[in-house]
This record gives C-alpha cells, structure tokens and sequence, in this order.
C-alpha cells in the first residue's frame, strides 16, 4: 500500500473566532491509501492551531515514517488481514501526532471498505451501519448575519446551539449570551465552550448572571491550572460541566468510573488519535453511565466523515446533538456535506482530493495547473469531478 499526501487551505466564509484568536483559513493534508490497482481510500490530517500542539514538521515526518512502514505490507483483502495491519499501525504510530494517528486509520479504513467491502461502521463492531445522528451548529451572536444563521440552522432541523466564550468584562459576555438566548423557543438549548478561561467563580457568576433557562452546559470552564477545582465546581453549578481539552489532563481510568454520570464528554477523534480509540473511549463512558458529544476539529471533507463514524457508532440516548455541522463555515466551494433534520446525509465525498478552485487551494500549487471540481451542494448531488494528481479519467 502506498500513502500519499495533498495539502491543502479552504477559506472560512465568516472569520472564525474562539478565545485563542480569530481564523481566516483551514489547512490540512488529504491522505490517500492506494494499491498498485488503483483503488484508493481517503483520509485527513489537519491538526487545529491553538488546539493540537503539532507542527507541521512533526505532521509531515509522521506520514513519511507512516509510509515507509505500509509499503511493506500488501492491501489488505480480509477482515483478518486488516487487523494485523492496524496492529503494525497501532503500534508504530503509538509516539506520533494524534491527528496523523487519525488520517491514516482513516484512509486504510476507507480503502479496506471499498477492497473488503465491509462498511466502516461494521469494521468498527458496529453491524447497524450508518445511524443518523443529532447534530448542534455553532453560531456567533457578534456576526452581522446571526439572526440568519440561527434561521437557516433552525430550518435544518437544529435545537440545539453552540456559542465560542469570548474574552471581555462580565457585562460584556453576558450581553453577548443574552442576544442568543433571547432568540431561543423553550425546546430549544445553548451550550457555552469557554475554552479553560475561567475560575470556578467566574463560572458560577457567568451562570448566575445568564440563569439555566435553554443553558444545556458550561465546555471546559477552568484553566488548565485549576482542574483540582473540577469537582467541587461540578456538584456547585445547577447545570453539568463538560470536558473537551481538559480530558487530555486527567487520569481517564480513574475518573471515568467515579465521575462519568457527572459530566459530558466531548470527544475528538482527532485529538483523542484516532477513530478506534475514540470509539472506545465513548462507550466506556457510556457503559458508565455518561453522556457524550463528538465533535469535529473544523475538518474540511473526508476527515469529517472520519468523525461522523464515530459518533454514528455511539448514537444512542447517551449521544447528545454532536459538532458535526461545521461545513458551511466554509466558503461553499468547499462544502463538500449536505445536512438535513439534524442528522447528516451526505457520507459520500468521492474519491479525489480538493484542487484548485474559488476558495479552495492546493499549498503551493498554481491555480492553472488543474481544473476545479465541483463538490457536493445542498441537495446532496455531486457533480463531475477533476481527477486527482497523476490520475486519469
């Protein structure tokens, strides 16, 4: 098997704010797992700056050591013949960059799905197949087309809203939640990522100061210094504190089984490294009595796929509307997913990488060299796509 990679940048239709600062572009890698017949299947690799603590040097010497070590190993052609590869690969990318661990998984995965023809769901002991899954949009209450977001979600089949913390005075955060809440039905919920800028007072101010009327969850309120006051802080809210970034800090064997009917977990398969152990780690919470929610690192196409199998592999009552509807955060060259009542229903992205196009760049690459693609648009349909580097219609 021979691993490939294709850089590339997709602009954000609005800029993307977040307590770390404000993005204007996304960049990744696809990854592609090919035989010497041609078939192929697709992954990505695109850690998040300010999020994953990954260079680009470390991305790209982890592909390399990432195909040096598959180009000894035959496509696989059964279930059997899979598992001993993933092993190797479990194992030889043990030490290496969780979003790398991830793509790569991917894109055997996906191959494996089109040469063994076992759906990835079923590879991942789930013999259901693809669930649909509830889904949260993110909305910033400061854009000038808030009111329309919040529409079009809502026309979508959404209840469920995602809002970013901002840094600003107590006054200034509360008003800027208030202007969302104050667009909200009584069935309709908010849930706050403070991205670790609180003291466990400022939590419970912010909380007493918005009330819990549609507020579902405070997301990683303290600092990473301040994780000691977890617990207390969590028995003091009147609504339950979830955990993104911190469950990188705590000892998970421990805490899961005394506190998983506690809190919510947010889970990144890109971050956590991979889809079989996000998997994993999901259910083990969710045999412990606790909820869950799988989110995207703002993956751009197949990576997002990645994310939804995991989380199609956990639906259940314990899956809570999941950050999976990140797509059209993107200009719509590159929504590349159609999303209807809540749930996905677009899986499908074909089988070449992003190239050239009106927002959307190969790194490096000349806009004249390929033509651009047309990509999946709202009513699901694909249209005709250009072939990929090296490959023929």
């Amino acid at each position: 098997m021979k691993i490939s990679s294709y850089p590339y940048r997709v602009k954000f239709a609005e800029p993307f704010r977040t307590a770390k600062g404000e993005y204007r572009e996304r960049a990744g890698y696809l990854i592609s797992c090919e035989d010497n017949q041609g078939l192929c299947g697709w992954g990505e690799v695109a850690p998040f700056p300010g999020l994953s603590n990954e260079s680009d040097a470390e991305v790209r010497a982890g592909l390399l050591v990432a195909s040096a070590l598959l180009m000894r190993f035959p496509a696989p052609t059964t279930p059997e013949q899979l598992s001993e590869v993933l092993f190797e690969l479990d194992t030889t990318l043990e030490t290496m960059p969780p979003s790398v661990r991830f793509g790569v998984e991917l894109a055997i995965l996906s191959y494996c799905e089109k040469g063994i023809g076992l759906p990835l769901p079923a590879m991942l002991g789930d013999e259901e197949g693809w669930r649909l899954v509830p889904v949260n949009g993110i909305v910033d209450p400061d854009s000038p087309l808030f009111e329309e977001r919040i529409a079009d979600l809502r026309s979508r089949g959404v209840s469920c809203f995602k809002v970013k913390l901002l840094p600003g005075s107590r006054a200034e955060r509360t008003e800027r939640l208030e202007k969302l809440r104050s667009q909200l039905s009584v069935h309709e919920t908010y849930r706050i990522d403070c991205n670790q800028m609180l003291t466990a007072e400022d939590a419970l101010e912010l909380v007493y100061r918005l009330g819990t009327q549609n507020l579902e969850y405070l997301e990683d309120p303290l600092s990473p210094d301040r994780l000691k006051e977890l617990e207390h802080l969590s028995e003091k809210l009147p609504v339950p504190v979830a955990l993104d970034e911190s469950l990188m800090l705590l000892d998970l064997g421990s805490f899961i089984p005394r506190r998983a009917r506690k809190h919510v977990f947010v889970l990144k398969p890109t971050v956590l490294g991979g889809i079989r152990r996000t998997v994993r780690l999901g259910r083990s919470i969710i045999q412990n009595g606790g909820k869950v929610v799988v989110t995207s690192t703002l993956e751009w196409s197949h990576g997002l796929r990645g994310v939804y199998v995991v989380a199609s592999s956990l639906a259940g009552h314990n899956l809570l509307p999941s950050g999976l509807l990140t797509n059209d955060l993107f200009v719509p060259e590159g929504a590349r997913y159609s999303f209807e009542q809540g749930a996905i229903i677009g899986i499908e992205v074909g089988d070449g990488p992003p190239l050239e196009g009106k927002g959307v760049t190969r790194r490096g690459a000349s806009a004249k060299e390929e033509a651009p693609r047309e990509v999946m648009g709202k009513d699901g349909k694909v249209g005709e796509q250009s072939p990929g580097p090296g490959k023929k219609r």
